[in-house]
């Protein structure tokens, strides 16, 4: 990183124009790293990234990750334009209820094409381009550990499917190829937020990037934030189920 070695890297963040994305955009030009920015808006990515005195370089592309299609052509794109990342940040992400009147299994695909298959598709494009000693960093949420009657059964699944993809690429590639990293949050304040009223765990897009940045430094191949939401999620794990499922249906019913 910029700051902690004076080596500015290539960075790709796909899904850069809001929240979590954009704010670490904003951090890694500050510290003087090459950005690749992703977004289906990218006027509102370059507005927002290039306004606060930058040291770094940004580069902007738009892209609708569900599509297979334009994660070809912007490795396409990479090619073209020698760009070799150092790391993936794979950061894009849609919240929609598949259970908000009957099950729809129309939103439920739309969410496994965009939040699963779409990290999917970047890793099978991207990871012949990636430095060999480079990094994928997928961002996933506190709803892949557990069901939800409050969020609907598409959004958890989705996020428990690129969970388990990225853990697969770790087990695979980590020795011999590029670092796997997923990095889980709790409720974030952006604007996915779900939630309703307050929550000890609320963690701003600020602090979320924060959490990403040191991901990027540290090369774990998971990362908790806030820490002490997961382990009390992991604990609850242990007891019974009708104990367990009831701790769930009263957490639910304090967020509506």
């Amino acid at each position: 990183m910029g700051t902690a070695t004076g080596v500015s890297k290539n960075i790709v963040v796909i899904g850069a124009s809001s929240g979590i994305g954009l704010e670490l955009t904003k951090e890694l030009l500050k510290s003087g790293n090459k950005v690749w920015g992703l977004a289906r808006h990218v006027e509102a990515l370059r507005s927002s990234a290039e306004s606060h005195g930058n040291q770094g370089t940004l580069l902007s592309s738009e892209i609708d990750i569900s599509r297979k299609e334009t994660i070809v052509a912007f490795a396409r794109e990479l090619r073209d334009a020698g760009f070799m990342p150092d790391v993936v940040v794979i950061n894009a992400g849609i919240y929609q209820n598949d259970m908000d009147r009957n099950v729809s299994s129309e939103i439920t695909r739309e969410l496994m094409d965009t939040n699963c298959m779409g990290a999917i598709y970047c890793v099978q494009e991207l990871l012949p381009l990636v430095a060999h000693n480079g990094q994928f960093i997928a961002i996933s949420s506190s709803s892949a550990l557990k069901g939800s009657g409050y969020e609907g059964a598409g959004y958890a699944a989705s996020k428990a499917a690129l969970s388990v993809s990225f853990e697969s690429f770790y087990l695979k590639w980590s020795r011999a190829g590029p670092m796997f990293t997923t990095v889980f949050f709790g409720p974030l304040e952006t604007s996915l937020r779900r939630t309703k009223g307050s929550t000890v765990f609320l963690t701003s897009a600020q602090d979320a990037a924060a959490c990403v940045m040191k991901a990027i430094r540290g090369r774990k191949p998971v990362y908790y934030c806030p820490a002490l939401l997961f382990l009390c999620l992991r604990l609850a794990k242990i007891l019974p189920s009708s104990i367990y499922l009831h701790l769930l249906r009263r957490m639910e019913s304090k967020m509506q």
